[in-house]
């Protein structure tokens, strides 16, 4: 994940922090072809927009702190923008990554929710620095296999950044 996000303050200790990232995401995969078991990957690439609304606790209660610990929640909205298919496993048998549409061909975008906490240490002039443990959970069926097992996504993302006033 690759990404840049902006806070925007709806209070003292709210705020709204869209985000745009690039995120790759792979699953294994094991079919049946002509009763042979085979296997290999199945890699998307997806540009995602995330809107978490985040709180920040600051220790010590008031302005003072220089730490405190982030909140965040939102959901987010990924589409796909690459698709590829390694090992045995025949194009056929990764049905989200052929080119033309079937009845069981997922649509090229993804859904879901992410949460997560991190801690921010405040830096001279205003800046900070922070580290976040990010879940995401996807909620679409991303293969779109022939069975009626759904497969959804599910990550955890460990992100760091700098941020400027």
């Amino acid at each position: 994940m690759v990404g840049m996000d902006f806070g925007l303050p709806l209070s003292e200790t709210l705020a709204l922090r869209p985000g745009v990232f690039r995120v790759s995401k792979s699953a294994d995969v094991t079919t049946r072809v002509q009763d042979m078991e085979v296997s290999g990957g199945v890699s998307m690439d997806y540009v995602q927009i995330a809107l978490p609304v985040q709180r920040t606790l600051r220790w010590g209660g008031d302005d003072s702190g220089r730490w405190s610990t982030i909140v965040q929640a939102g959901p987010w909205f990924a589409l796909r923008s690459g698709c590829e298919v390694s090992g045995a496993v025949p194009r056929a048998a990764a049905p989200a990554c052929r080119a033309s549409r079937t009845e069981r061909h997922p649509a090229s975008s993804h859904v879901g929710l992410m949460m997560g906490v991190g801690l921010s240490h405040r830096l001279s002039g205003g800046n900070s620095i922070g580290i976040d443990m990010l879940m995401h959970r996807g909620f679409s069926d991303v293969l779109g296999g022939a069975d009626a097992k759904r497969e959804n996504t599910l990550s955890l993302a460990l992100r760091w950044g700098l941020r400027l006033r």
